[in-house]
């Protein structure tokens, strides 16, 4: 018999027992060729392709520009900004944080320091 899922009753009932009975215990933080490992054992345990995964998934994020460094910023801004904010980015087709790396490259451009 096949499941809603489209996967065998016995596949759903071993990805059930291992939900049930795996090992979640909260982990140390990993990172690189361990994280990935750890990784790609889970999703094979549940049955799933990774080799999908290995064509889409690149190491890390992008730089901005190569050989910058870059630095997060964390903000708080009114809940109206925000949502103006995501409005507009996503009608552009471009992040929130363009739009904000933007917005303050003009500003800083166009108010000299005093």
């Amino acid at each position: 018999m096949i499941a809603k899922s489209g996967r065998s009753a016995e596949h759903e009932a071993a990805a059930a027992a291992w939900a049930r009975d795996g090992d979640f215990r909260p982990r140390q933080h990993h990172a690189g060729p361990e994280a990935q490992a750890e990784t790609r054992a889970l999703l094979e345990a549940a049955g799933i392709d990774t080799t999908a995964v290995d064509q889409r998934v690149g190491p890390g994020r992008p730089k901005l520009r190569p050989g910058e460094e870059t630095e997060r910023w964390t903000i708080r801004t009114p809940h109206q900004l925000a949502v103006d904010a995501r409005e507009r980015a996503a009608s552009e087709g471009r992040p929130v944080a363009d739009l904000v790396r933007d917005a303050v490259t003009e500003y800083l451009a166009s108010h000299p320091a005093v």
